[in-house]
């Protein structure tokens, strides 16, 4: 992983999907956000998590949170953000 490929006000590096090693990881508002372990902390339970693991939720994270508090935690969670090519997320 590069990390030396950074977003402008954070230290995370861009990454492809297929190089993410965690095994629960979403894709919220074009962070990767690495949600193993987080499965019983989350206020809606495992099963949404899991409906949308590996793959784009910044849908429905937008739709259900609305809070800094949420936005703050998810951003906590990071471990990159979504490579882009030619204005398209490699998924």
């Amino acid at each position: 992983m590069d990390q030396t490929t950074t977003v402008e006000g954070d230290n995370l590096p861009f990454l492809k999907t297929t190089d993410i090693q965690v095994d629960c990881w979403l894709i919220i508002n074009g962070y990767i956000v690495d949600f193993t372990g987080f499965g019983y902390g989350h206020p809606g339970g495992p099963s949404w998590l899991n409906e949308y693991k590996h793959r784009d939720a910044s849908e429905k994270f937008n739709y259900f949170h609305k809070s800094d508090y949420a936005k703050q935690k998810m951003k906590g969670m990071a471990i990159g953000r979504v490579q882009l090519e030619e204005d398209k997320a490699i998924l």
